[in-house]
């Protein structure tokens, strides 16, 4: 069962990781990056290249070798860190993001929201050895 939790979570990381391709052109990021200076939209650019390697990794790993992270040690630890991932970014996504971004994507809102609260859940659950 909690290989089939982390192999699902798996899939929601690479549904999270295409999201990535279509973000850029539904929130006009060459329009608005443009406006800022080459610095800014350079560092941009390159954070989100690295966040999404870490969510590819993280997704590779569920899938590939989801019993890695149930071991003990090391393993626990990674799953740990993912799980404190996952839920800065359900914070971020509940109490940092405009409102009015919110009311504008309201089914992405809702779909990104649960899909991290489940992979915050999952890794807290496996950090714990709950599951």
């Amino acid at each position: 069962m909690t290989t089939y939790a982390l192999q699902f979570a798996g899939i929601i990381l690479l549904c999270i990781t295409s999201a990535n391709f279509f973000a850029p052109k539904k929130m006009r990021w060459s329009v608005n990056l443009a406006k800022t200076e080459p610095v800014f939209r350079q560092v941009f650019i390159i954070h989100c290249v690295f966040l999404l390697a870490c969510v590819v990794a993280m997704a590779l790993l569920c899938l590939l070798k989801p019993d890695w992270l149930l071991a003990d040690g090391l393993g626990r630890a990674v799953a740990g860190f993912i799980a404190l991932f996952w839920i800065a970014r359900v914070l971020a996504q509940v109490f940092y993001y405009e409102k009015s971004i919110k009311r504008q994507f309201p089914f992405f809102n809702i779909l990104f929201t649960v899909a991290f609260l489940y992979l915050a859940t999952v890794f807290t659950a496996v950090f714990f050895n709950l599951i």
